[in-house]
């Protein structure tokens, strides 16, 4: 079924024959299908609360689009008659229309000249199409419009000036090229192979260019290169060039008005399915003018109406070598016999299917290319010293004899030396034998019998123990051979291990963020000297740079972290999108959650629920993309968690209770796959502690007491199971808090003086391990108000007075040596009047929340 009868059953045939209302359609369906199925799903129920009768329209053209490509406006498809071709105008500006050059998706294109006195000159005049006239459109012929006005090249037509017609209709002036395209000015001159790929690296160079502006040109083929007189090519139309950096997400102007703007058979793959694309599509493009050029065909013909499959059978058949598809018709000047070897190479490298298979840059096809027409090895070809010897001796003939005389000379003298080097190879084979034996073993328990140990209870301190060791040899071997990648990147791995074990916030560790901190330093330092010899993957950096951030910020560093994440995440952006795999997305997802619990930390708590926002996306376009990959999910009831503390301190405790509950949910059924892992029973540990605090605010009481228990004998065990684990310490402290605030407000005194007893004991310990770490110190004096207060109200006031003393001491020294740590309002102030209640013997309120989950 088409897409106009498909209008026509969703009750919107009263539409199709209004050119813009049908745009406004067009383009909220163009938007939802660059979107995952979850993102879809939900700006579709966002028109339902609009308008049911457009969200009725669209979910009817989704059904139908998923076999059909747009190519058209759907309204020349129904009964409204089609608009006849309109007579070009008199003038556009200064400029006097003399003829029509060609006509296109967006608009037309006119042959025109300067008549105002000024000076003579020929120019290209681009019109968009009136009947198109939108906002949306016209921001895309702005683009084009900055995209040439941002390109100087010998190669690409110039932009010379640009304006609005008096009817509101915008145009471009552009360069006029009096030529012919590329393919048919070669056949024309009868240019050889070695000719015609001269001609092709100019174009590449105007190619790169563009990229070198961050410009995709995206609509590379042969009527987009014309050849003037002088043979010189130009590089036309970037009417669905991309800037690679898009200002804003609105700045992808390629979804106006038609779908994927594109010519299918010049497309790569990744294009065709709407994905998102980068230098190496142009690369494709560029593949196949060469292919073309040479052969006079295009590698593959399209016959499809889908561009999805037409991508599928691309992928499922390579083209034919380019001396078959010539054949007996080659491209005058071409012998379709000499189309093999380094050239046919290094057209099929360029039209891989598989991007990371191609060239990644135009750059490198150009030297792969000039590599071929100066006699030399090309990258395509693979590494061979036969071939590289072979391409030498026909480079160099007559040297060739002299080199191969004196190479007789030497065989003797080598003999010699053989025999000696046999000797010295064999002593230092059994001392490199002996190095990659302890480098196997530091890695086994580095990375093997540490990650098994990870998920048992009990045994940090033997994976602190086995780090330790490991970490020695490492260095050892580090210091013999100074500048090996590899072991720079082991090492690296090893320092990372180590801060784990001594102090990673929301890890099982030993609580000494400082030991922890001075590792990571060190594991980044290691990483980038790896980088910078032999370019070490860009994850490493950025896993570390966020694990900075969250130590930081765990010390009471919030700006610092803030940056540390910030950077983090550029650091990670640098992975080409071709290796972005979903340990990538994962490590995204982890750092724009640090990222948004650093800007809380500075009291920008709506800034950080951007960055959950932000996780919340991220995580479901990865499990969009990775469908079979469960490592995700744990991450979904991480954001949500998040988002419910969010809501809980704005007050929205329905809200709160939502996410809380969507948070549980996810790591409930994750726990059914994995009953064993000690990660999840932590993490339910954490969600039942936030749902017995929203159930607390909305008064359940007794509904928020029986969550908090039931956390508090689940953080029991994980924290008896190893008593050197500061995190486990610090969740079963917090239970403890909470516990003690439901008891009290169900007038059970002496069981909430008890538990809040135990949660300063808790803390306390925690703190003498890691005194510069500011979430417990403030932790510590949210026990001692908790304590005091509950003290009070069974007569124990001199007690009571001590403890409110003590926390108003710790929140003083924190908020003097810790000033972009924002401690609540009042935090000091409130100490002192409730001081005072408690020393004139006044009756305190039970009903109040003695610990606030949201702000630790």
């Amino acid at each position: 079924m088409g897409l106009c009868q498909g209008l026509a059953q969703a009750g919107v045939v009263a539409i199709v024959n209004a050119p813009a209302d049908w745009l406004d359609l067009k383009r909220e369906l163009l938007e939802l299908l660059e979107q995952s199925e979850t993102g879809r799903a939900a700006a579709l129920a966002r028109v339902r609360l609009e308008s049911p009768q457009r969200a009725i329209s669209l979910e009817q053209l989704l059904r139908d689009a998923e076999s059909e490509f747009l190519e058209s406006p759907a309204w020349t498809s129904v009964a409204a008659p089609t608009p006849a071709v309109e007579a070009p105008p008199e003038r556009i500006g200064p400029w006097r229309i003399k003829d029509e050059l060609g006509r296109g998706g967006m608009g037309t294109v006119y042959r025109a000249e300067r008549d105002d006195g000024s000076f003579a000159q020929t120019v290209a005049v681009k019109l968009i199409r009136a009947e198109l006239v939108s906002g949306e459109l016209r921001r895309r012929f702005d683009s084009e419009r900055r995209i040439l006005a941002s390109l100087e090249h010998p190669n690409v037509a110039r932009l010379l000036d640009a304006g609005t017609t008096g009817q509101g209709v915008p145009y471009l002036v552009l360069e006029y090229v009096a030529g012919e395209p590329i393919d048919a000015f070669c056949d024309a001159q009868k240019l050889d192979a070695g000719q015609r790929l001269a001609l092709f690296r100019l174009v590449c160079a105007a190619v790169h260019a563009a990229h070198q502006r961050l410009i995709l040109h995206r609509d590379l083929k042969t009527a987009n290169v014309l050849v003037d007189a002088n043979g010189t090519p130009k590089l036309l139309d970037f009417g669905i060039a991309k800037l690679l950096v898009p200002e804003t997400p609105a700045d992808d102007l390629t979804r106006v008005g038609f779908a994927r703007p594109l010519t299918p058979e010049w497309s790569s793959p990744e294009q065709l399915r709407g994905e998102a694309l980068s230098t190496t599509s142009d690369v494709y493009s560029l593949g196949v003018l060469l292919y073309v050029l040479l052969t006079g065909h295009r590698p593959h013909v399209y016959k499809d109406k889908s561009p999805a499959a037409f991508a599928a059978a691309i992928e499922a058949s390579p083209p034919a070598a380019l001396r078959v598809s010539a054949g007996a018709n080659a491209p005058p000047g071409v012998i379709a016999q000499r189309l093999r070897g380094d050239i046919e190479r290094i057209a099929q490298k360029a039209l891989a299917s598989d991007v990371r298979e191609r060239y990644a840059t135009v750059a490198e096809l150009d030297a792969d290319v000039a590599r071929l027409l100066a006699g030399r090895p090309v990258e395509a070809h693979p590494r061979s010293l036969g071939y590289r010897f072979g391409k030498l001796v026909l480079r160099n003939r007559v040297a060739s004899a002299a080199v191969a005389l004196a190479a007789l000379g030497l065989m003797a003298a080598t003999a010699f030396s053989a025999r000696q080097a046999t000797i010295a190879r064999q002593e230092r084979e059994r001392a490199e034998h002996r190095f990659d034996d302890v480098r196997r073993i530091a890695n086994v328990v580095l990375f093997d019998l540490n990650d098994s140990l990870a998920n048992i209870s009990g045994t940090l301190a033997v994976r602190e123990l086995l780090v330790e060791n490991a970490l020695r040899y490492l260095d050892d071997l580090a210091r013999e051979t100074g500048r090996e990648p590899d072991l720079l990147t082991e090492l690296a791995t090893a320092y990372e291990r180590i801060a784990e074990v001594q102090g990673m916030p929301s890890w099982p560790s030993h609580g000494r963020s400082g030991d922890a901190l001075a590792s990571l330093a060190r594991a980044l330092d290691l990483h980038r000297r790896a980088n910078a010899v032999a370019g070490e993957s860009a994850l490493a950096e950025a896993r570390v740079l966020s694990n900075l951030g969250s130590i930081l910020a765990a010390r009471g560093e919030s700006s610092k972290a803030r940056d540390a994440q910030l950077q983090s995440e550029a650091a990670l952006m640098t992975v080409p999108s071709n290796k972005r795999d979903v340990v990538w997305v994962l490590q995204l997802a982890r750092i724009q959650v640090a990222g948004g619990d650093a800007v809380w930390e500075l009291g920008d708590v709506p800034g950080s629920v951007h960055d959950y926002q932000r996780a919340l996306l991220t995580v479901a376009e990865g499990r969009a993309k990775f469908a079979s990959d469960t490592s995700l999910m744990r991450q979904v009831g991480v954001v949500e968690q998040r988002i419910g503390d969010a809501a809980a301190v704005r007050g929205d405790w329905q809200q709160a209770r939502l996410h809380h509950g969507a948070s549980l949910a996810a790591d409930d059924a994750l726990l059914e796959r994995e009953p064993g892992s000690l990660e999840l029973q932590r993490d339910l540990g954490t969600d039942l502690s936030r749902v017995g605090a929203v159930a607390f605010m909305l008064g359940q009481h007794r509904e928020a007491l029986a969550m908090h228990q039931r956390a508090l004998e689940l953080r029991k065990r994980l924290a008896q199971a190893d008593p050197g684990d500061a995190r486990a310490r610090d969740d079963e402290a917090e239970s403890y808090l909470q516990t003690a605030q439901s008891l009290a407000v169900l007038r059970r005194m002496p069981e909430a003086q008890e538990s809040a007893a135990l949660a300063v004991e808790g803390w306390r310990g925690l703190v003498e391990r890691d005194p510069d770490n500011a979430r417990m110190r403030r932790s510590l004096a949210n026990a001692l108000v908790a304590l005091g207060r509950c003290e009070a109200s069974i007569g124990k006031r001199e007690s009571a007075v001590f403890r409110i003393a003590e926390a108003r001491r710790i929140r003083a020294a924190l908020s003097a040596s810790n000033p972009d740590y924002k401690l609540p309002d009042g935090a000091i102030t409130n100490l002192d009047t409730l001081e005072a209640q408690i020393r004139a013997g006044k009756a305190l309120s039970a009903n109040v929340a003695f610990v606030d989950p949201w702000q630790n």
